[in-house]
């Protein structure tokens, strides 16, 4: 286990190197992803200024729910997506055999090798979102609460992780 938090920590400062070279891709997607996150907000609060709920819900309910997707989307943004969208090319170009040989688990080698420095600032962005959210939700909200609600944004984060991998193209659907 000690091998491979190693093995995570190497590919984490490789890629703070590698996306210091390209500092204006850097920037670009750090502000790419805010106005994301504020056209997210903004679409909520367009329709919270039209009605006071929504299927039950209130304004500081729903932004708890928009802050835990946008946390979720930046923690598969930061950690696989990248990854996962190589994924094809590297069938198509047959290098995937190349990293089967490694003397690591394959899974782990090709779904945590890239970490996107740029989308892990969003991830700060993120969690200051929610918590945010949190501190101005109009219900009351326990310790046992944001435990669950921790829990089911982790449970997020995997079944994102799972549905991206499940939709990876294989054998002759692969389009090249």
């Amino acid at each position: 286990m000690l091998r491979y938090l190693r093995l995570y920590f190497c590919f984490v400062s490789f890629s703070f190197q590698k996306a210091m070279q390209f500092r204006f891709d850097f920037f670009f997607r750090i502000v790419m992803d805010t106005f994301f996150y504020a056209v997210n907000i903004g679409l909520y609060s367009v329709v919270f200024q039209h009605t006071p709920s929504l299927a039950g819900w209130d304004y500081s309910q729903t932004l708890v729910f928009v802050a835990g997707f946008l946390l979720i989307d930046a923690v598969h943004m930061t950690a696989f997506s990248t990854n996962l969208h190589h994924f094809p090319l590297l069938v198509n170009k047959g290098d995937l055999d190349y990293h089967f040989l490694r003397p690591v688990s394959s899974l782990f080698f090709l779904t945590v090798r890239e970490f996107s420095v740029n989308s892990l600032v969003n991830l700060i962005l993120a969690i200051g979102i929610l918590v945010w959210a949190l501190a101005n939700l109009s219900t009351p909200f326990g310790v046992f609460d944001l435990v669950l609600f921790l829990i089911a944004l982790a449970f997020g984060v995997a079944v994102q992780f799972l549905l991206q991998i499940a939709q990876i193209p294989q054998g002759d659907r692969l389009v090249g």
